[in-house]
């Protein structure tokens, strides 16, 4: 098995790509909590358990200082220059403290990818220089990131680890590009309302067959049951399918942080809620993969093209991120045909990530062979193409028509269909 902590023997590295899951999170919501929009009294013993689950996230969340810091270092830019809600968009991502947000082993977690991957691409493959890695030259690196404030952090938090600035000339030069409105590229939701409403729509539809209908009918008893333990699932207005992700997100952000679920809740429970979300996310994205990273990888391709095009181009980047969600990573993987889009597919861990190695090669004997190659690594697992392989892989994805294919008026407006999941 290839060892995806070095760079296979007699091979240069060119250009890397790191399609990245954010680190670990606090909960979207406090599920202890009243639900949405509601006056009714929830009692004593559930507001103290409500405000117990709110001490413990507000207390695991990174302090002030540090994130002032890694916006200083790693400023943020606006791709799309016309969107006058930019910021307001971000920010809004944090008015629900501290929930959704990236927490502190999240931020070391990703600290600690960028420094594993400066060892990997700098210090061992002379990607870049040692000295001022990331601002000898401000073209080197490329980073984006969806406009949630777990991201943009995972993301500077990334670049922290691989740029090692030490001095203040550093300071300000590599940015981190959020799309945002125009600019929206990486697969999530607010990419398919704004840049592909026809995938809602099929969404929507997918609601409707004979097998969610049955879906729904099986895990009704489940949450009815988990109604019981968490008032925030007995809103009247909410979906039945926004009741398993809210439930699923609670289940999984508290395994991973080894806390008790609610008193009387099943083992089994967590099991029932992944076998749920597995089910409906990999098919949605056995559906829908090649449209939604059609933009992405477009961009990825491109830039290696450029690369092997342009060997001495300094404008051209060494290293480009994308900081996005689960719902980037998954149709990434479908797409590079590292998984097989169906339930039986594993859901994608906080850091998870793939990284899309160029690479160059020299035969002694063999001028005629292939000389540019692309490393596919996840997770403990890596395949090497030849460039064309790969290229003619993506182009096989690729939606050609992909305007004409997105558009869809009636479907602009609709539920999200990941429910702040991500």
């Amino acid at each position: 098995m290839t060892d995806i902590n070095t760079i296979p023997a007699g091979y240069k590295l060119l250009q890397a790509h790191l399609i990245l899951r954010h680190g670990d999170r606090a909960p979207t919501s406090n599920i202890y909590s009243s639900p949405p929009s509601s006056s009714s009294s929830i009692g004593i013993a559930a507001s103290i358990k409500a405000t117990a689950e709110t001490s413990y996230w507000t207390a695991q969340m990174p302090s002030p200082l540090t994130l002032s810091s890694l916006s200083t270092m790693f400023p943020v830019n606006f791709l799309d220059t016309t969107d006058t809600n930019n910021f307001s968009k971000l920010e809004n991502t944090n008015k629900n403290y501290p929930f959704g947000l990236l927490t502190t082993r999240g931020l070391f977690g990703t600290f600690s990818l960028g420094a594993a991957l400066r060892k990997l691409y700098i210090e061992d493959n002379d990607l870049l220089p040692k000295q001022e890695s990331c601002t000898a030259n401000p073209h080197s690196i490329s980073a984006r990131s969806t406009a949630m404030k777990r991201t943009v952090q995972s993301c500077q938090s990334v670049l922290h680890g691989f740029c090692a600035p030490s001095n203040s000339n550093e300071l300000g030069v590599v940015q981190v590009n959020v799309e945002t409105g125009k600019a929206l590229e990486m697969p999530n939701f607010g990419f398919m309302r704004e840049k592909c409403p026809a995938l809602i729509k099929q969404w929507q539809a997918s609601l409707n067959t004979e097998h969610s209908k049955q879906v729904e009918q099986d895990t009704t008893p489940l949450v009815q049951e988990l109604a019981t333990f968490y008032p925030y699932l007995r809103s009247e207005g909410m979906s039945h399918t926004s009741k398993l992700l809210k439930a699923f997100d609670h289940f999984k952000t508290h395994q991973a942080h080894g806390l008790e679920t609610a008193q009387g809740t099943r083992k089994e429970t967590m099991s029932e809620l992944k076998t749920w979300a597995r089910d409906h996310f990999w098919r949605l994205y056995a559906n829908q993969h090649a449209i939604q990273t059609t933009l992405m990888m477009t961009r990825i391709l491109t830039a290696m093209e450029n690369r092997v095009l342009n060997v001495n181009d300094r404008k051209v980047p060494r290293l480009c991120i994308y900081s996005g969600h689960d719902t980037t990573v998954m149709p990434t993987l479908a797409t590079l045909m590292l998984v097989n889009p169906t339930p039986d597919e594993e859901w994608p861990p906080y850091g998870a990530h793939v990284r899309l190695e160029l690479l160059h090669k020299e035969y002694e004997f063999d001028a005629a062979a292939p000389k540019h190659f692309v490393r596919i690594v996840y997770q403990e697992k890596s395949i090497i193409r030849s460039m064309d392989e790969f290229k003619a892989l993506i182009l096989s994805q690729r939606t050609m028509n992909f305007v004409e294919e997105c558009k869809d008026s009636d479907a602009s407006e609709g539920i999200n269909p990941f429910q702040d999941n991500r």
